[in-house]
């Protein structure tokens, strides 16, 4: 996956995930977890060019982050 398969495919969906990654961290720390969460996507990038749903492993991407940031945070 290149850089504007990415963008179109991936990035684009940060403003979807945005509303549940602020309902589960706050609306302060969810600018950073979006940066995060794309970023370990980017580094994926093969894994997720092959995937059949890329909408639903973005989603699932951005929840499975969440939930580790709050057991983060319960520490």
């Amino acid at each position: 996956m290149n850089k504007e398969n990415f963008k179109l495919k991936v990035f684009s969906l940060s403003e979807r995930i945005y509303p549940m990654v602020a309902r589960m961290l706050g609306s302060i720390d969810a600018e950073d977890a979006i940066q995060e969460i794309m970023f370990k996507l980017w580094q994926r990038r093969k894994q997720v060019a092959k995937h059949p749903n890329i909408k639903g492993l973005v989603f699932l991407t951005a929840r499975n982050y969440c939930i580790e940031e709050k057991k983060s945070y319960c520490k």
